[in-house]
């Protein structure tokens, strides 16, 4: 059984999918003028901005645009970001049973604070590591690492709740155990869970159900 459960935000927390590869899809075809199929996006969820910006094999110029006309469409579209169903219900249930519950993500803090703060998820996290806190980001293990510096968590009591590789991989790095947000992953086959979960409500019925160590 695990102490401490960590969340990843994006595919896991709130489905951010739809709005994130519209508005990128849209900035890079008026930049640009190429026309990328979502299929082709899908695998850049996840990542900081700047390495979905790097991927994308921009010029300077057009990196410059195609980061603000992203960010001006996400705006638009931020009508098609919500939670996913169970979601306030699962870290209400951690918090309430005494697990520590905590955010570690590749977006910025200014990005996780615009997104996030709409739908109240960070007051049941007692520690939150973004894009800022660290030099390096999924799959580097140094957000993982960092949370458990700051929050006391040991590796052996701590699982991470994700939806993608990077998140797999980060969590072996780190040497944490790795929970596959099934509800929210493209390509589960890319990773290498602990423990696979396909509603968010079968983590509260693990912990219910689990023997104590």
């Amino acid at each position: 059984m695990y102490g401490t459960f960590v969340f990843d935000v994006d595919g896991t927390l709130i489905n951010t999918e739809d709005a994130i590869i519209k508005s990128l899809r849209r900035a890079v075809e008026e930049t640009t003028g190429e026309v990328i199929e979502n299929e082709n996006l899908r695998p850049l969820l996840g990542l900081p901005e700047a390495d979905v910006l790097n991927r994308l094999g921009l010029q300077d110029d057009e990196r410059r645009t195609v980061q603000e006309k992203w960010s001006m469409y996400l705006e638009d579209n931020r009508f098609l970001i919500d939670t996913f169903p169970g979601i306030q219900e699962l870290l209400e249930g951690l918090n309430i049973q005494g697990y520590q519950v905590g955010i570690v993500t590749s977006k910025t803090r200014e990005a996780f604070d615009h997104e996030m703060k709409p739908f109240g998820l960070q007051q049941f996290a007692s520690y939150i590591i973004s894009a800022d806190d660290t030099t390096h980001h999924k799959p580097s293990p140094e957000p993982l690492r960092a949370f458990m510096e700051t929050s006391g968590a040991e590796a052996s009591n701590t699982i991470y709740i994700g939806d993608t590789q990077h998140d797999s991989e980060s969590a072996e790095k780190a040497g944490t155990a790795f929970g596959l947000a099934g509800w929210g992953a493209v390509h589960p086959e890319n990773t290498s869970p602990t423990l696979r979960f396909e509603r968010p409500e079968e983590i509260l019925e693990y912990v219910t159900n689990a023997p104590s160590s």
